[in-house]
This record gives structure tokens, C-alpha cells and sequence, in this order.
């Protein structure tokens, strides 16, 4: 008898784990299958907005960020931030933004900053700015250095932020080494003369920017009459 009982207890045992084991593969099969899904919808958001198709747009992302996907909630905070599809408004856009920028998405992190710095959406606070800016800089976006750059090159020192111009400079460096061609222009601007000068002057009009092209033809005008022509 207790042999018998014992047997049953080990079946039971084996058909609970068994079931255990057939549940966590449905979970993570489901799991898999939602996130493809949730994927796949993001991209067609993101296809029918670049396509101007807004109607569309709006249809598919909005189910998404309300879900809480980051990159679906950073577009339809552009969507609100440039009017498309929507009417402008830049409270809505900011609360978007800010939702995919607390999830860490470094665009949307840099996007509110840009609210912030420009008072669009909330009152302006460029150390609210500067926060958001870092936080985007700290995951490699480009466009955040050359926001640093900015903000602390030309504040007054009014909203939280003081004019500092060593720190624009390490951001100037920092957005130019990254391949930003207006930092890269701006910072070959700053050397008077000499090869770094020419160097960022270079790297700026081999990717197409018109002034620091300009800039480079000047330069080699009295130096070499096929390069200044080249360029």
C-alpha cells in the first residue's frame, strides 16, 4: 500500500513538473510572438509617418505608446510637437516625450531637453535642459553634444544655466569627433590658423557642408589653384 502511494505521489510529482515546464514555454512563446508582433507595427508606424500617411501613423503608434513603448511614444510626441496628423501641441508633445525619456531613449531624451531649452510645452529651464541633453550625450546621440554646445555657449545664466565656454568647447570636440558636420565646421572656425584648422574644415565639406566647402577653397586659394577650385 504505501509502495502504491508512493508511486502515485512520484507521478504527480513528474506530471506537475511536467506541466511547469509546458507552461513557461507557452509564457515565453507568447511573450516572443507579442513582442514581434509589437515590433512589427512599431515599423509600420514609423514607415507610414515618414510617408507622411498620419491617419495611419497615428492608428498604429498610439495603441503602442499607450502601452508604454518608448520609441511609439517618442514619435507621437513628434507627431504632437510638429502637428501631424494632429493638432499642435507642444504640452502633449513634452508629455511623450518625457514618458520615453524616463525609459531611457536617448532621442526622446534629447527632444525634451530641446522643450525645455526652447520654453515650449513648460516654462523654460535650461538646467532641466542640460539634464535631459546629458542624459542623451551619455548614450552616444550626436545631436545632444551640439545641444551642450549651445546651451552652454549662449546662456545668461537666467534659467539655471551660466555661460561656460570651456565646457562648450569639450562638447564642440566631443560632437565634431562623432562626426557632427556643424561641430565639426565650427570647431575648425575657432583655430585661427594651422592644421587642426584645416583638418575639421575637411572633415565638415567631405560631408557635404556648404560653408566649411567654401571655408576650404578660401584657404587653398593661395596655395594650390586645382584643390581651391575642387572645393
Amino acid at each position: 500500500m504505501l509502495s502504491a502511494l508512493t508511486r502515485r505521489a512520484s507521478n504527480l510529482a513528474v506530471h506537475t513538473t511536467d506541466l511547469r515546464t509546458v507552461l513557461r514555454i507557452f509564457f515565453a512563446v507568447s511573450w516572443v510572438l507579442w513582442v514581434t508582433g509589437a515590433r512589427a507595427d512599431l515599423q509600420a508606424g514609423v514607415v507610414a509617418l515618414e510617408r507622411d500617411d498620419y491617419a495611419t501613423a497615428l492608428r498604429v503608434l498610439r495603441p503602442l505608446a499607450e502601452q508604454g513603448n518608448p520609441e511609439a511614444q517618442f514619435e507621437l510626441g513628434y507627431m504632437y510637437a510638429e502637428g501631424l496628423g494632429v493638432p499642435q501641441d507642444d504640452g502633449e508633445a513634452v508629455e511623450w516625450y518625457h514618458k520615453a525619456a524616463e525609459q531611457g531613449l536617448a532621442s526622446a531624451q534629447n527632444s525634451l531637453g530641446q522643450m525645455y531649452a526652447d520654453a515650449r510645452g513648460v516654462w523654460r529651464n535650461d538646467g532641466e535642459a542640460v539634464k535631459w541633453f546629458r542624459k542623451a550625450a551619455g548614450q552616444g546621440y550626436t545631436a545632444a553634444y551640439y545641444n551642450l554646445v549651445s546651451i552652454n555657449e549662449n546662456a545668461v545664466g537666467l534659467w539655471g544655466v551660466s555661460k561656460n565656454v570651456s565646457e562648450a568647447a569639450r562638447w564642440y570636440r566631443k560632437a565634431a569627433e562623432e562626426g557632427y558636420t556643424e561641430a565639426q565646421f565650427k570647431l575648425g572656425k575657432r583655430y585661427t590658423t594651422g592644421a587642426e584648422r584645416m583638418r575639421w574644415y575637411r572633415k565638415a565639406a567631405e560631408q557635404g557642408h556648404l560653408q566649411a566647402q567654401w571655408e576650404l577653397g578660401l584657404v587653398y586659394e593661395r596655395r594650390d589653384a586645382a584643390e581651391a577650385v575642387k572645393w
